[in-house]
């Protein structure tokens, strides 16, 4: 079972491996990430890594920086656009819900306690 070195979690294997696997859990390559073409420039590289390290904002904002004038919306457009082309998926996290159900659980526990 491939172990994902960014959250831990224990994947099944694929007999059917391409090597571009990604973790169950996190989105995480299991098994790195391949090498930006070589026709990218340095800016879209560095936006290219930050997405495949689940860091979306950090692209969209390095986007903005990178392009002088550019609006946050077409920026995250921009950005959305080229996890797409390179089959980036989004990494589904737990949010504002699920912080806000660990503090009604804490609370509850105390309360009771």
């Amino acid at each position: 079972m491939p172990k994902c070195s960014s959250c831990g979690h224990s994947n099944p294997p694929n007999p059917n491996s391409t090597g571009n696997e990604r973790c169950e859990q996190c989105g995480v390559s299991l098994y790195g990430e391949p090498a930006p073409p070589a026709d990218m420039s340095a800016e879209d590289s560095e936006l290219l890594k930050l997405l495949q390290d689940g860091q979306k904002i950090a692209a969209v904002k390095l986007y903005r920086e990178t392009h002088p004038g550019c609006g946050l919306k077409d920026a995250k457009e921009a950005v959305e656009a080229m996890a797409a082309e390179h089959g980036i998926e989004r990494t589904k996290g737990s949010g504002c819900a699920g912080v806000m159900l660990l503090a009604s659980a804490m609370i509850a526990g105390l309360w009771w306690w």
